[in-house]
């Protein structure tokens, strides 16, 4: 990795039952334009049908977790990770996710130890219409109200 290159990671989510990934392999281009490096975790995209060979052909870099945890600047995640994987990143790592720290207060403790910045997409403000664009929440109330309707065509 040339200096000052910036990285990006996606782990693969494991919160059960969770099959999205954080960022799908026709977005990589996109973030390369800007300089920016991508590292995947191996198995990251399989719950969401896209494997380790989408992402090496759209130009990212597929790596153990342990070796995304320890190379990445910014890491993408559905939702955060698991406590000991958060200990593994690099001070100074922003975490990019849902992160229901209200329900998991020592999460702030933990995070203020690693010297991590953490963004949490449920508390962006969703009125704000410049903010629209990066509401998590609602986008995936859209997409629940068409698999709805999908689920209840088939009924």
């Amino acid at each position: 990795m040339a200096e000052g290159e910036l990285t990006v990671g996606v782990i693969k989510e494991h919160r059960p039952g969770e099959q999205r990934v954080s960022l799908v392999p026709e977005t990589i281009e996109t973030l390369r334009a800007t300089g920016a490096r991508v590292a995947v975790e191996t198995g990251a995209g399989v719950g969401a049908r896209y494997s380790d060979h989408d992402y090496t052909k759209a130009g990212a870099a597929v790596v153990p977790g342990d070796e995304l945890a320890a190379s990445c600047d910014v890491l993408l995640c559905v939702y955060r990770p698991e406590a000991e994987f958060l200990r593994k990143l690099s001070a100074g790592t922003t975490v990019i996710a849902l992160h229901g720290m209200r329900a998991d207060p020592d999460l702030l403790t933990d995070v203020a130890a690693n010297r991590t910045t953490m963004i949490s997409l449920e508390r962006l403000p969703r009125q704000l219409s410049r903010a629209q664009a990066m509401d998590a929440l609602s986008s995936q109330a859209n997409v629940a109200g068409y698999k709805a309707a999908l689920v209840a065509a088939n009924a």
